[in-house]
């Protein structure tokens, strides 16, 4: 089984991490001006569902599945090259997203390829560190992040009458919206960095935790 250089493997989760980070500190511009590059940068769920009645349907799920199928990838070759280890990793960045995979643990032994299906990018890490066959892998992803996709889109073209009063606001105040979410994102960065050399140890989990959070990416 292909296994890419743990040195491309950081450097492809770091730049998806910055990649992400850009688009959530930029979304109140992104929003207006340029939803799809929003959600090309960040497709968590609630930017979909922010630009949901601003894009045309196919274009959205396309750009969206596309991009977090290749976090979705990542995530699984962080599990297949550092295996539990990342489920430490994931636990000591993010206390409550550890335990909620220790959790989905239990389930993916469960559920197996249905796991996968139903929630691609969490699941990715542990089909990893199970080394879970490709030819399962990739069909039962991409089934759910379209899924997943098709199903935020609806969310957010239902609330269509909320969405378009809020772009509204956002493009009044879209300097000081941006400012602040910038500020959000340093903080947030800050925050983690503390953490981390408070937990930091002189073993070999010092290389993957300096990496960002899986659910970052």
């Amino acid at each position: 089984m292909f296994e890419p250089p743990r040195r491309v493997l950081i450097a492809a989760v770091s730049t998806l991490f910055v990649v992400s980070s850009t688009g959530w500190a930029l979304s109140p511009i992104l929003f207006v001006h340029a939803p799809l590059l929003l959600v090309a940068l960040s497709p968590l769920p609630r930017h979909v569902m922010m630009v949901a009645p601003l894009v045309d349907f196919r274009t959205l799920v396309v750009v969206v599945v596309l991009r977090r199928q290749l976090s979705c990838f990542v995530a699984y070759f962080l599990g297949q090259a550092y295996g539990q280890q990342a489920l430490g990793f994931a636990e000591v960045r993010r206390p409550r997203m550890g335990r909620v995979l220790r959790a989905v643990v239990k389930i993916f032994d469960r559920a197996g390829p249905l796991s996968l299906f139903l929630a691609p990018n969490l699941v990715a890490v542990l089909a990893g560190s199970a080394r879970t066959r490709w030819a399962v892998f990739v069909p039962m992803t991409l089934l759910g992040q379209v899924w997943l996709a098709t199903v935020t889109y609806r969310v957010g073209d239902a609330l269509k009458e909320y969405i378009l009063p809020l772009m509204d606001f956002v493009g009044v105040h879209m300097v000081p919206l941006t400012l602040l979410m910038i500020a959000l994102v340093v903080w947030r960065q800050i925050r983690q960095r503390r953490r981390q050399a408070a937990r930091a140890s002189r073993d070999s989990r010092a290389t993957i935790e300096s990496l960002p959070p899986p659910d970052s990416m």
